[in-house]
């Protein structure tokens, strides 16, 4: 395939998954919160796994934009959007080429992924605890004068820290079933989700807090997308589960014409140690 005929299949593929993440974002779950799940976040990755971080990043970019555009969330909302799915995708991609191409040991790194952030949560959790009446009082000189200030450890970070938890549990037990690609797409989509929810509390409140005239300071913003967080974490676990039973199906059936293939490789060696393997079980009857 010449560089020019994947070049234009990454663009039609573009503007399909654009659209399907459209679609997605209308079939949603309502919250009590105003907030609601759906599916967009999903394609948006399964398009950077299938043809690249930057046009998944694009498609969702583009596709979920267009919701916010069509559907009255104009402004801070709609830039929001347009960073956080670019993100996003772009991670998602990365990280999934990094993995197959680079050929590491996908569920050796899930583990130490699992244990690193089983790790920080109960640190976070601890040091929440012990901050939360009077926190830590933190005492060092600017320009000649003793500052000091007191750090509160915000329960929001123990919270983010147990989803990334969660969902790398899922991609560890999943993995074990689904095999190394799908394991691969996991990891890819776990690190996906995790930047969009860390946006979705940080980038979100300073957006709103500078663009939108609804709030006098940044902790009222903050304290908004706090409130949509249940929706925030309920797509992301749907997410990266729903890429772990798709995105390896999908891969096969739309193989012969994507225009990026990092997977082969990954599943041609494993054909090769079961050839290895079937000859010596063979020699030894």
């Amino acid at each position: 395939m010449t560089k020019e005929k994947k070049t234009l299949i990454k663009i039609i593929l573009t503007a399909l998954f654009s659209a399907l993440c459209f679609i997605g974002v209308l079939i949603r779950i309502p919250l009590p919160t105003g907030a609601f799940v759906h599916l967009g976040n999903m394609i948006c990755i399964l398009a950077a796994l299938l043809i690249g971080g930057v046009y998944g990043g694009v498609a969702g970019s583009l596709g979920m934009g267009l919701f916010d555009l069509t559907h009255g969330y104009l402004g801070a909302g709609l830039l929001r959007t347009f960073i956080l799915k670019f993100l996003m995708g772009l991670v998602a991609g990365l990280v999934f080429k990094l993995i197959l191409k680079k050929k590491l040991n996908v569920k050796k790194l899930t583990i130490v992924f699992v244990i690193i952030l089983g790790l920080l949560f109960v640190t976070s959790i601890i040091l929440s605890v012990i901050s939360y009446n009077n926190g830590f009082v933190i005492t060092y000189t600017k320009n000649g004068e003793a500052v000091t200030k007191t750090v509160v450890i915000k329960w929001i970070i123990p919270l983010f820290i147990g989803v990334m938890f969660i969902l790398g549990l899922i991609d560890l037990l999943l993995e074990k079933k689904l095999g190394k690609v799908a394991g691969a797409a996991l990891i890819a989509a776990t690190c996906g989700v995790a930047l969009n929810t860390l946006g979705e509390i940080y980038l979100k409140a300073l957006l709103y807090y500078w663009i939108s005239s609804s709030y006098a300071s940044f902790s009222d913003a903050y304290l908004y997308a706090i409130a949509e967080l249940p929706a925030t974490i309920i797509t992301s676990v749907l997410t990266v589960s729903i890429i772990g039973f798709i995105y390896y199906p999908i891969y096969r059936a739309t193989k012969d014409f994507n225009p990026i293939d990092y997977a082969s490789q990954f599943i041609e060696d494993k054909k090769d140690e079961d050839e290895e393997l079937d000859d010596e079980i063979k020699d030894a009857d």
